[in-house]
C-alpha cells in the first residue's frame, strides 16, 4: 500500500511538471508539487526521483544562450578548468542574475577554489532566488566544516534536511555532527 502511494505522488508531481515545462528555472511552479510530493514519500527510489526532478527544473532555463553557457561552465568545472568555468558562470549570472543555478554553479565552483567568502556569498543570492534550494544550504554546511565549524555546519546541514528529508549523506553528516558538538 505505502510503494502505491509513493508512486501515485511520483506519478502525480510528473503530470504537474511535465505541463509547467514551458517556464522553469526556479519559477517553474510545478516545483512545488515536486517538494510536496519529495516530503511525502517514504521510498528511496521516489524521493531519488523526485530530487532529480528537482535539479532538472532547477537546470532548465527557457534561454539556450544561457543554458549552453551554464551547461559549458559545468563541463569546465567537471573537467578542472576552473578560469574557463569562472568566465562561464560569470557571463550567466551578467546576463541573468535571477537564475539561481548560476549562482549556485559559481557558488560550487568557488567552493573548490577554496574561495569560501565568495562561495558563501554566493550561496546567498542563490537563496534570495530559490529559498527551497538544498543543494546551496548543503553548501554552505560544507563551508562551515572547512571553517572549523561544526555547530555552524550542523544548523545548515539540519536546514537542508528540512528541505530534501533524503539526502542520505547530510543525515549522515548531521549524525556525526550531533555526537561532536555535543563533546564539545
Amino acid at each position: 500500500m505505502k510503494r502505491i502511494r509513493s508512486t501515485a505522488l511520483l506519478l502525480s508531481a510528473m503530470l504537474v511538471f511535465a505541463g509547467s515545462a514551458a517556464r522553469a528555472d526556479q519559477t517553474d511552479p510545478g516545483l512545488a508539487n515536486l517538494f510536496l510530493a519529495l516530503h511525502n514519500t517514504e521510498d528511496n527510489r521516489t524521493a531519488a526521483l523526485l530530487t532529480q526532478q528537482i535539479w532538472q527544473a532547477w537546470l532548465t532555463i527557457d534561454d539556450i544562450d544561457i543554458s549552453n553557457q551554464l551547461s559549458a561552465g559545468t563541463a569546465h568545472m567537471a573537467g578542472k578548468r576552473y578560469e574557463e568555468a569562472l568566465s562561464a558562470f560569470d557571463a550567466v549570472i551578467d546576463a541573468r542574475p535571477d537564475i539561481a543555478e548560476g549562482w549556485n554553479k559559481r557558488a560550487t565552483l568557488n567552493f573548490i577554489m577554496g574561495r569560501y567568502a565568495e562561495s558563501t556569498a554566493d550561496i546567498a543570492e542563490t537563496l534570495k532566488r530559490e529559498p527551497r534550494h538544498f543543494g546551496a544550504v548543503s553548501g554552505q554546511g560544507y563551508i562551515l566544516l572547512r571553517q572549523d565549524n561544526p555547530s555552524g555546519a550542523l544548523a545548515w546541514f539540519k536546514r537542508a534536511l528540512a528541505l530534501n528529508p533524503h539526502l542520505t549523506v547530510i543525515r549522515a553528516m548531521v549524525t556525526q555532527l550531533e555526537g561532536d558538538v555535543t563533546q564539545i
